[in-house]
């Protein structure tokens, strides 16, 4: 449930169900789009914001240097041959055309009266023959997983955010290592005990707590991420309810992370979910160990087994 898997930049691809005939003038870019160049996967690539929607797009450097020629003035030929230098290989007005037509489809070009028309009836026909298609598929995948909006999240993490700036340090990940040493040595030191202490882990009583654990963990974890997120300076306006086969889990989007330019910081947000939880595991393997068997005791168990093994193998 990483919010960086769940909401990762759109990859631009060719509009289907929409054209835009050249003769009718080429829309300019949108000037409030927020575009930021990036290096992922090694390479030049620009991540871009639309303020509106809040959604994100990844550009190549094709995208890119198209999307830039778009001021409403050039026309099909000027850019395509613009292209061809900058690319130093033949580019004809079609392959130009097939881009501008998927920018206007996502709303990243200004676009007014006849266009905004035509591309709403467009659009309104794709989704009914895709519904369609897909209806039953859709269904499947309703039940399966969706998710329900419940608040913007943004002024609340900001205030978190201020009091919690200590675990984004090198001090706490030293802190954090120390922790995870202390847990460890103390459960080798008592394996023997700890084996006869073991819950039934397929048992009911254990089952229950094991699935309450998972979503309050799982709650710690996505407020890793827009922790991280705005502890960097990003925003995070989007947090609500997921539900995957019908259990209940938060989530949170911090897509706005996409848009550092500093790698290093987009890592941050995207492993600070397995981050905290480690926290939660090196406190739970040491209080398993140190209390009396019983419920705590249990939950305990169940805290380091969700935080360490289940989350460094399923995240």
């Amino acid at each position: 449930m990483s919010a960086a898997l769940a909401e990762a930049p759109r990859e631009e691809t060719p509009a289907a169900g929409f054209s835009f005939r050249p003769d009718t003038g080429l829309p300019a870019l949108r000037r409030d789009l927020q575009i930021t160049q990036v290096s992922y996967r090694r390479r030049r690539s620009w991540v871009v914001k639309d303020p509106v929607s809040l959604r994100y797009y990844r550009w190549g450097e094709w995208d890119y240097r198209v999307a830039k020629l778009l001021d409403g003035k050039r026309r099909i030929e000027e850019i395509a041959s613009d292209l061809s230098r900058a690319f130093d290989r033949e580019v004809d007005s079609d392959q130009v055309m097939a881009t501008v037509n998927n920018l206007l489809s996502t709303g990243l070009l200004r676009n007014t009266g006849t266009v905004a028309r035509r591309l709403h009836e467009s659009r309104n026909e794709m989704v009914r023959k895709k519904k369609k298609k897909t209806r039953f598929l859709v269904l499947a995948s309703k039940v399966i997983s969706f998710k329900i909006t419940l608040f913007d999240p943004d002024l609340l993490l900001m205030r978190m955010s201020k009091k919690l700036a200590f675990l984004w340090t090198p001090g706490a990940v030293a802190v954090l290592a120390a922790m995870l040493a202390a847990s460890a040595w103390l459960m080798l030191a008592n394996q023997a005990s700890l084996a006869e202490r073991m819950p039934d882990l397929l048992g009911w009583e254990n089952l229950t707590i094991f699935w309450l654990v998972m979503v309050a963990v799982k709650i710690v974890h996505e407020f890793g991420h827009g922790l991280a997120c705005k502890h960097y300076g990003g925003e995070v306006h989007e947090m609500g309810a997921m539900f995957i086969l019908l259990s209940p889990f938060l989530f949170c989007n911090a897509s706005d992370s996409w848009t550092f330019r500093e790698k290093n910081k987009r890592l941050v947000v995207n492993f600070s979910g397995i981050y905290l939880e480690l926290f939660l595991a090196a406190v739970a393997a040491a209080l398993w160990v140190l209390t009396q068997p019983g419920i705590f005791n249990q939950i305990c168990f169940n805290v380091m087994l969700v935080c360490s093994v289940l989350t460094i193998f399923f995240n």
